[in-house]
């Protein structure tokens, strides 16, 4: 190795390290600071307050779609839940996602349902009209889905109530009316 060479190998070496030192340091300091927040007695802090809830989505109320909320025990804002629309070039919903998403950072892009490392294709929280279109229990994932969103310690199950879906002169089919019920829970602890 010539010197011009080693030095910038050094100089490359040493930032690396500098690099290295403030992650371990950020990473510490940030873990600091969630520790800093006091626990509920008795509660782990990931913990919900188990719900039922009916979900309902129509494109007449797509501007302002259903929402609801998650709790602690102790009442403290945990995650919004929230069907969110699929819309073509065309303006028709052609979809509708259950999105479960953290309370404290609601707009982050993140659905906690989407399951974790890299995947595609349909999901058990996608209604999409062409999956619909003969039924619920006909469809890819049928009327009854669980969702296990491990990394928070909760489960997910849906029952699809009703669905109504129109075929479109374009060949295409959107969702007119979609119900669901809902619930929520925390894993079982082993």
């Amino acid at each position: 190795m010539n010197v011009n060479h080693q030095n910038l190998y050094m100089r490359s070496r040493s930032s690396n390290i500098v690099i290295k030192a403030a992650i371990i340091l950020y990473g510490t300091l940030g873990g600091a600071s969630f520790a800093s927040a006091p626990p509920e007695q008795g509660v782990p802090p990931t913990s919900i307050a188990p719900k039922q809830m009916r979900a309902e989505f129509s494109p007449e109320n797509s501007t302002k779609p259903w929402t609801d909320h998650l709790y602690s025990p102790s009442n403290k804002k945990l995650y919004d839940l929230s069907l969110e629309p699929e819309v073509s070039v065309a303006k028709h919903v052609i979809g509708v996602d259950l999105v479960l998403r953290n309370a404290e950072n609601p707009k982050a892009d993140e659905n906690l349902l989407r399951p974790a490392g890299n995947w595609h294709g349909l999901q058990p929280y996608n209604f999409v009209a062409t999956d619909l279109m003969h039924g619920a229990d006909k469809s890819v994932f049928g009327a009854r889905r669980s969702i296990k969103v491990t990394s928070n310690k909760l489960t997910v199950a849906i029952q699809i109530l009703d669905e109504k879906i129109r075929a479109l002169p374009d060949g295409t089919q959107e969702i007119d009316d979609l119900k669901l019920a809902v619930s929520v829970d925390n894993l079982p602890t082993s």
